[in-house]
């Protein structure tokens, strides 16, 4: 977790190499903290300024077999659900996992389902 707020605070001199480092830590979750802090705090020093690059990659990870990779494909697209043009982009990766059977895939959907009634 230490090691994610680092890289946070490094990732805006190197956007492109932080996506790649987020695709190769994507791989080694294997609990809901390390996704959770890996979504939320490891993008955050781009996620104003690479919207694009983020979406594509939620959409990658929307698709994968891993459990936690499906997760992060919604924890990692968390802070757009503030923006409301951003719905949109959200609610087919929210589809795509709504009837999934991992405990918590179905917690990463309930949130951002909460998000989006509080007015997120």
């Amino acid at each position: 977790i230490i090691a994610i707020k680092i890289i946070e605070k490094t990732g805006r001199a190197d956007p492109q190499r932080l996506l790649r480092m987020f695709m190769h830590f994507s791989k080694q979750i294997d609990n809901w903290a390390v996704c959770d802090g890996l979504g939320m705090q490891f993008l955050r020093g781009i996620i104003k300024t690479h919207r694009t690059e983020i979406f594509d990659i939620a959409k990658k990870l929307n698709q994968s077999g891993d459990p936690w990779q499906r997760r992060l494909s919604l924890v990692m697209v968390e802070w757009y659900t503030r923006d409301g043009e951003a719905h949109q982009e959200i609610k087919p990766l929210l589809k795509h996992l709504e009837n999934d059977q991992e405990y918590y895939v179905k917690k990463a959907v309930s949130w951002i389902k909460r998000n989006f009634k509080k007015g997120k």
